[in-house]
């Protein structure tokens, strides 16, 4: 017996030798089809090690709660949250005092190494812990399970390429590459979204300096990764194993949630914290223990320092509170105390960027409540309600905006253009009705429909309806959704429930591929296609981003006037910008109404220091003719033609020189 142990452990040792000489024999004769730019595994290397540095050191902080009852899923989650919140902040400190650089990234990643390596011990827990695991999945699990995969493999791939969405390269990416050019945190009052809270923003300058813009990708699907796996350890606590997965696979298979999983912005980023938050307070709810509050207010913090609709979050959670003690029948003035409490720890991890807000434009929050805090964001601009707004700029109806419901699960195009980021399907309009004719509903479930409701309400009465906003409570509608099927008592059950199940994920899949299909990655991915191909593909002004970066001297600052593709996406623009981001030429027309001859139209812009204009006449033609009266539009004409000289253009788009 022992000679027999002998000789397999002698085969066993040369095989794992031989097959090792293989493989880095391979390894350096192979030859890549492509350029170096087409390799994307130091992206994925580098990311996986920063999540690896992120889980280590944020459970040396985690650990401060002493939390009890907790899954390993569930530690290794908060973990994660923790260590990400940790070097977001880390890096705006940096920011605040101007010493963004390469090496003050790499001392501050070596200082978290050295957290991270000193709580060995949680390693060597995480090694053991799947020993004597051995879970028997049915075979509808597994089928869930492959889906599962299938759309996650498809948002991967789709992350692996260079960005080229929308608030990508105006906001998420463009605003961090400012902020590495001056080596800090500046004011960029043009830009709005230079406001907004900037958790990802932080995240997405470590990629830039530590390696490139796909690898900000890659961290954005990281957090799609954990927000299906916090729903799958959300609804562990609600659920069988088998609708905690099909949750898994409603949530992660949305479209709409593909589409921004694989970009570059900040949705998952909430979502994750959001869910971080909602489980925390169960947890509180059913424990009553004061440090699942405080985590509970921490990760609701983290998802407002990731976008402003963080605040509905906080204040859905906050009304939660109030609810639920006032149930338990506590004194008002502890009440009081605990929603104060909640609040604040919220607020306090925000405070720097708030501080900064405010020390730039007076304003904590801004551009949100501008007209009655610090410096007004569009003065002397006509103030509209949410729904006049939508009806001008799409031409919604009152009746179509009070069937914003059913147009968002049936419609795959609208006036409105719900279908920007992606669309959602027709699953949860199916369902949700029927959780009024289920009896003794769980107490989690509960809350969570009323959650996704008062969520829900706040954006249906805003301004700019995007899928997107309402990512944090997709989860928690998968979760509602696989508990309904789990408890709806019907006849014919299986037939009943699996075709509409069926065809609504292969809906989802359908779409998924046809957005794979239209972005097509694996030509840049296996090398086929340059970067600089692949971009001029998909964005058509592109080449007059390659000419300015080129050709244009290193002082030159233009302006776009509708000229990128999305009229001020200046991410590749490698020279000084200026750019409205909203209202995309309000400045320039103030400038023409103040003005009264083309002189002094010159004489304004070269004192902002523009050196060139980057222009989409087309567009700008549709602005002017209806914004401008014909005088005005006439003075614009005659400085055109006396200080605008063309220097480049592709298609429709144009740069001129100012002379």
């Amino acid at each position: 017996m022992l000679k027999r142990t002998s000789n397999i452990s002698l085969q066993t040792s040369a095989f794992l030798i031989w097959v090792g000489f293989i493989v880095i024999c391979y390894i350096q004769n192979f030859c890549f089809s492509g350029n170096q730019e087409n390799v994307v595994l130091d992206e994925i290397s580098i990311g996986i090690l920063l999540l690896f540095i992120s889980l280590l050191s944020g459970n040396r902080l985690l650990n401060l709660f002493r939390l009890q009852d907790i899954s390993v899923l569930e530690e290794i989650l908060f973990s994660l949250g923790v260590g990400m919140a940790l070097y977001s902040t880390a890096i705006f400190i940096l920011g605040l005092f101007k010493i963004l650089y390469f090496w003050t990234l790499i001392l501050l990643l070596a200082g978290l190494t050295l957290i991270a390596v000193s709580n060995y011990g949680y390693v060597k827990k995480l090694l053991t812990t799947p020993r004597g695991q051995h879970p028997d999945f049915s075979s509808i699990e597994l089928i869930i399970i492959f889906f599962i995969v299938i759309f996650t493999g498809l948002v991967f791939v789709n992350t692996l390429i260079p960005p080229i969405s929308r608030d990508a390269l105006i906001h998420h990416l463009a605003v961090p590459k400012l902020y590495i050019k001056h080596h800090g945190i500046i004011n960029i009052p043009f830009s709005s979204p230079s406001y907004y809270p900037p958790f990802m923003e932080m995240l997405y300058v470590e990629a830039l300096l530590l390696s490139s813009d796909i690898l900000a990708k890659l961290l954005h699907f990281f957090f799609y990764l954990g927000s299906l796996l916090f729903t799958y350890a959300l609804g562990k606590r609600l659920l069988s194993r088998k609708s905690c997965l099909f949750a898994v696979l409603l949530f992660g298979s949305l479209p709409v949630v593909c589409q921004v999983s694989s970009s570059a912005y900040s949705d998952l980023g909430l979502a994750f914290y959001s869910l971080g938050g909602f489980l925390a307070l169960f947890r509180w709810f059913q424990t009553r223990l004061n440090r699942w509050f405080c985590l509970s207010a921490l990760m609701t913090g983290w998802a407002i320092g990731c976008k402003y609709n963080g605040l509905i979050i906080l204040v859905v959670f906050a009304v939660s509170i109030l609810f639920i003690l006032v149930q338990r029948k506590v004194a008002l003035k502890v009440v009081a105390k605990n929603i104060f409490l909640f609040l604040f720890l919220a607020c306090i991890i925000n405070s720097l960027w708030l501080g900064k807000n405010y020390f730039f434009s007076g304003n904590p929050v801004y551009p949100l409540a501008s007209s009655i805090i610090g410096k007004p964001w569009l003065p002397n601009h006509p103030k509209f309600s949410q729904y006049q707004i939508r009806n001008m700029l799409h031409g919604e109806s009152l009746w179509d905006q009070i069937k914003l419901p059913w147009n968002i699960s049936i419609k795959t195009k609208s006036i409105a253009r719900h279908e920007l980021d992606g669309n959602i399907n027709p699953i949860f309009l199916i369902f949700l009705p029927l959780l009024f004719f289920i009896p003794s509903k769980a107490p989690g479930i509960k809350w969570a429909g009323y959650m996704c409701l008062l969520y829900f309400l706040f954006f249906w009465s805003s301004a700019r309806v995007r899928l997107r906003y309402l990512m944090p409570i997709y989860p928690l509608l998968g979760i509602i959704t696989a508990y309904i099927i789990a408890r709806l008592e019907i006849r014919w059950k299986r037939t009943l429930l699996a075709v509409p199940i069926c065809f609504v994920i292969l809906l989802n899949l359908y779409w998924v591929l046809i957005y794979t299909s239209t972005i097509n990655p694996i030509t840049f991915l296996v090398g086929q296609e340059t970067r600089s191909d692949f971009l001029n593909r998909h964005i058509s002004s592109y080449p007059v981003f390659q000419y300015i970066n080129k050709h244009l001297p290193q002082d030159s600052r233009i302006m776009f006037l509708y000229g990128g593709k999305h009229g001020n996406d200046g991410y590749y623009l490698n020279r000084d910008y200026f750019c409205d981001y909203l209202y995309l030429s309000y400045t320039i027309k103030e400038i023409i109404k103040q003005a009264t001859t083309p002189d002094e139209m010159r004489k304004e812009f070269t004192r902002m220091g523009i050196t060139h204009f980057f222009i989409n006449w087309k567009r700008l033609q549709m602005d002017f003719s209806s914004s401008l009266s014909a005088e005005k539009n006439c003075l614009f004409k005659s400085f055109c033609q006396s200080y605008l000289n063309l220097e480049f253009k592709h298609r429709g788009a144009y740069l001129y020189r100012l002379l």
